[in-house]
């Protein structure tokens, strides 16, 4: 049995995804600049990163769900900054299993995973500023996204 505020996130996070996917491919015809790790796994680091999403919408969910969430500033800031620490943590353990290349053993995999987190976190914000353009793209579409599926339904529905 799903909730309707999971049944919400879901089909939003999908769409995030998609629209993600779509603005990367968009990108690539314009700027060529990427690292080699997301070059080569574009997929995957835009699924991690809508993982977090999905993570943080549940997290923030007694807020995303009420108009409170676009009146105030200081939740917006706090709920992009915790989806960033979020991303960042878990990409820095993909980066470690790319980088690594799988050709060592999962335990050498988990040790270096937890010595790159602090790498990741510092790191993380750098590339968030390196790719800038497709990020705000990607920020603005999941506002939209946002305000279409918690904002404009209830408004119809009161």
């Amino acid at each position: 049995m799903m909730t309707d505020f999971f049944k919400k996130v879901v089909i939003l996070v999908l769409c995030f995804w998609a629209v993600s996917i779509s603005i990367y491919f968009i990108k690539s015809f314009f700027w060529k600049f990427s690292p080699y790790y997301v070059e080569n796994n574009p997929y995957q680091y835009i699924t991690l990163v809508s993982i977090t999403l999905f993570i943080s919408l549940f997290i923030f969910r007694s807020v995303i769900s009420t108009e409170q969430f676009f009146k105030s500033n200081k939740i917006k800031v706090f709920f992009f900054a915790s989806w960033l620490a979020i991303s960042c943590v878990f990409g820095g353990v993909l980066y470690a299993y790319h980088e690594i290349n799988d050709t060592t053993t999962r335990l050498y995999l988990i040790d270096r995973s937890k010595r790159d987190i602090g790498l990741s976190l510092f790191y993380g914000p750098l590339f968030l500023i390196i790719y800038f353009p497709y990020n705000l793209l990607c920020v603005l579409s999941f506002n939209w996204l946002l305000i279409r599926f918690f904002i404009k339904k209830q408004k119809k529905s009161d």
